[in-house]
């Protein structure tokens, strides 16, 4: 039996609606994501200043740019898809500028997070956290790494330029939330001093990472224009 014909079998009518419907599970997601994220932003935030914490702090800061790039997105997109409804050509070239601009401040706070890990990692007395920290953080990372994985499966063949731009971004969100875990596991249950050459390797992944998938975003993002300009 296939998944929608399992789905449909769902006798509440509304969470059978949000299921079977793409869009509006689409969207429903869409704001259960920015909701959590945006939790995690407040959650950052107090423990920064409860810690006096420039690493918590700057979590705070990275994610809330995600969550403003993921709102922006959605703000351009319909923008865009109403201006250029007559012109596919353009409308697409469009898309493809948005996609290369995300490319670009993706690289920029992920220079801007380096720098934030590099204090962290070489600062002399690490904060000390509370076992609560960890949980919420390992609650927190687990979940961007499962849905950003689900996403990631589901739209891997998708055409679609901005579905492209989400998961991407999701992506560069659970790969970030896998340093802070990394760091608050360790200055929470582990020696920092003994552990600092792991977390520098998990800094230096990450920033691998997210820097490799920026510039393939921009370079891809490039080629595409170029390849549209002519027919516009």
């Amino acid at each position: 039996m296939s998944l929608n014909k399992l789905l449909c079998k769902i006798k509440n009518p509304k969470l059978r609606n949000i299921l079977t419907n793409t869009p509006l599970r689409a969207r429903v997601f869409f704001a259960i994501s920015i909701l959590g994220t945006l939790a995690f932003v407040v959650f950052n935030a107090v423990a920064g200043v409860l810690y006096r914490s420039l690493w918590y702090g700057s979590l705070a800061v990275y994610y809330i740019f995600l969550i403003a790039m993921k709102v922006l997105l959605v703000v351009f997109a319909k923008y865009v898809a109403k201006k250029y409804s007559d012109d596919v050509d353009k409308l697409i070239y469009e898309q493809w500028r948005i996609y290369l601009i995300n490319g670009v401040l993706l690289l920029v706070l992920d220079l801007a997070l380096t720098a934030s890990t590099v204090q962290m990692a070489t600062m002399a007395k690490p904060t000390k956290t509370h076992m609560i920290i960890a949980i919420a953080t390992a609650a927190y990372a687990f979940f961007k790494i499962i849905t950003s994985i689900v996403n990631a499966i589901r739209n891997r063949k998708t055409n679609d330029v901005l579905l492209q731009v989400i998961r991407n971004i999701n992506l560069v969100s659970a790969t970030v939330s896998m340093l802070a875990l990394t760091s608050t596991m360790i200055s929470t249950f582990g020696d920092f001093a003994s552990m600092r050459t792991l977390l520098a390797c998990v800094s230096v992944g990450v920033s691998v990472a997210i820097i490799s998938l920026s510039i393939l975003m921009i370079i891809k993002g490039t080629a595409n224009m170029k390849s549209l300009h002519g027919r516009i």
